[in-house]
């Protein structure tokens, strides 16, 4: 009898700590600032946002709280910092935290850029602000002389759902549409006019072209707005690092 209640005994420990593993399995580690998007066969699932003072809205966009407001994950953030739950069906490996390889330009604080390749990367920034590094050569300006040079975007990702899945690579987006404005600005002013006058500043003036409506655009939205609104960026600044000739 004794050897039975023995082997119940060690079956229900061994059944608890299963159990036990198996519920850490269904949570993941959020990093402040960041947040992750859970998929389910492939199949966008949710998104996990670990930022104080901010939360997802309906349309999975990362905006402040109202006042006197708590947060829905205020428990955890209390009890197990950046733990955040996934789902029941994560340790069976149905629901997944999507990864990916994201390729970007981060701007140094020496004014000098580094391409990065963050392979299997499975978090992203959110309502985080972080410089990005814009670079552009052969820019003719009004007299034909070819500059080249390097801008810095400060950035914050507004909707990680969109920058995530409805973009390919969101920061060739980003680029894709601030540069060819770099380049028009350039191509209407001379070089020396760009560097000597000063009412005229190549990063200032960019940015004040990005807030106009979009010819090309149906629905005439400005840069600004198509980047918020597709790709879920907001763009908050420009800063000029060099423009030089050859």
């Amino acid at each position: 009898m004794s050897t039975l209640i023995v082997a119940l005994l060690v079956f229900v420990v061994l059944l608890i700590i299963l159990s036990v593993v198996y519920l850490v399995k269904c949570f993941t580690y959020v990093k402040e600032g960041t947040a992750k998007n859970v998929v389910r066969f492939g199949g966008y699932v949710k998104t996990l946002l670990a930022k104080e003072g901010y939360k997802l809205d309906a349309s999975g966009e990362v905006v402040p709280l109202l006042p006197g407001e708590v947060p829905s994950s205020r428990f955890f953030r209390i009890f197990i910092g950046g733990l955040r739950w996934v789902s029941w069906l994560k340790p069976l490996g149905i629901d997944k935290i999507y990864t990916r390889t994201m390729k970007y330009v981060k701007a140094l604080p020496d004014g000098t850029f580094e391409r990065r390749a963050d392979e299997n990367t499975d978090f992203v920034l959110a309502g985080t602000q972080f410089q990005y590094g814009l670079e552009f050569s052969s820019a003719e300006d009004s007299e034909k002389l070819p500059l080249s040079g390097k801008m810095t975007m400060t950035v914050m990702i507004v909707n990680p759902y969109k920058a995530l899945f409805l973009v390919r690579e969101w920061f060739d987006a980003l680029v894709g549409r601030v540069l060819p404005r770099v380049r028009q600005y350039i191509s209407e002013h001379t070089y020396d006019k760009i560097i000597n006058d000063s009412g005229t500043q190549l990063d200032k003036d960019v940015f004040e072209l990005l807030q106009k409506p979009d010819k090309a655009d149906p629905q005439k939205r400005s840069i600004l707005q198509i980047l918020w609104a597709e790709y879920g960026i907001k763009l908050m600044a420009l800063e000029t690092v060099n423009i030089d000739p050859p």
